[in-house]
């Protein structure tokens, strides 16, 4: 639902393609999610706002407001945008002053290959803000390069970021002293390898462990092993992730919150207190935890039908969780 409200696709819009849609499996999926849309819109009307509307609002409204005109207005460190914000940008640049958008490219130059560039996303952002500028008729100043990077502190690093996907490599010249290369037998060693890392720099070294980042591009692979292993060593961590809502702490690579399904009557308000678990979408079929519910005063039901029931925890607005 998010991620329909971020690219402004309404009911209407999602029923007009399930009517285009051949596959069936395809089709039954788009609808019980359509259903699922249409009743968290009901229920929504005219009682509350949903965080993912405030922008569509927003854009709604915003020539209303004299804060906008003639303002000077700055957007940093964004490497995309949704529908919504670009329709907001576009009444940014038309009501305001000045618009000013700092992208992190090494060209505005369109990039075909995002394999071989690492700037590929960004530069896509860049392409869809000429476009949208072209397409209103809107007044495009002269970009500006800024060719110091002051951020690199070493210079592997900015030797690196110039030559990582380069077809005409520069050999660095120097004996590295910032780059380390790790081979590691599995994604556990390797997370292992990096927590001792980490304890060396903040025992021999005086970092602080605030001081550190953990890079990774596939955040939901690493999650579950960074918050487990780094626990065996001390090292607090957070997760920028919104993932880290969902994802348990623990070493394999699939889990059940229930340990065991015999003794659920006794611990899944502890456990659903736990993981902060207030919406629970369950399939009828699955009798033990539909009868706990069910007779649960401490749940309501929030929608029903021939296969699925939804309760909500009274009181309380946070995080679902499903059981077939």
């Amino acid at each position: 639902i998010t991620e329909f409200k971020k690219h402004v696709v309404k009911p209407e819009n999602l029923q007009e393609e399930i009517d285009k849609v051949q596959d069936e499996y395809l089709k039954t999926k788009l609808k019980d999610m359509l259903l699922i849309y249409q009743n968290f819109e009901q229920k929504l009307q005219g009682e509350y706002i949903e965080d993912t509307d405030l922008l569509t609002l927003l854009s709604q409204n915003i020539e209303n407001s004299e804060l906008v005109k003639d303002s000077l207005i700055y957007i940093d460190e964004f490497a995309g945008f949704t529908y919504q914000e670009y329709e907001i940008l576009k009444k940014f640049i038309k009501l305001a002053k000045q618009v000013t958008i700092t992208v992190c490219t090494d060209s505005l130059e369109s990039s075909l290959n995002p394999d071989t560039d690492i700037f590929y996303s960004n530069k896509i952002t860049v392409s869809k803000i000429l476009n949208l500028v072209k397409e209103e008729n809107l007044e495009l100043e002269q970009p500006i390069f800024l060719k110091e990077q002051p951020r690199f502190r070493t210079e592997e690093l900015e030797h690196l970021e110039k030559n990582i996907f380069s077809t005409r490599v520069k050999k660095y010249e120097k004996e590295p002293q910032n780059i380390k290369l790790f081979l590691a037998k599995n994604q556990y060693s390797e997370i292992e390898n990096v927590a001792k890392e980490i304890t060396k720099l903040v025992r021999n070294k005086n970092l602080r462990y605030k001081d550190i980042s953990v890079i990774t591009k596939n955040i939901d692979t690493y999650s579950s092993l960074v918050r487990s292993i780094f626990a065996e060593y001390d090292i607090p961590v957070f997760i920028d992730s919104r993932a880290d809502l969902y994802t348990k702490q623990f070493s394999g690579f699939e889990y059940d919150i229930f340990d065991d399904y015999s003794y659920i009557s006794m611990n899944y308000q502890e456990k659903f207190e736990f993981y902060k678990i207030t919406h629970v979408l369950i399939y009828k079929e699955n009798k033990i935890l539909y009868n706990i519910l069910k007779n649960d005063s401490n749940y309501e039901t929030l929608y029903e039908d021939e296969y699925f029931i939804l309760y909500k925890k009274l009181g309380k607005s946070n995080y679902v969780i499903t059981y077939n």
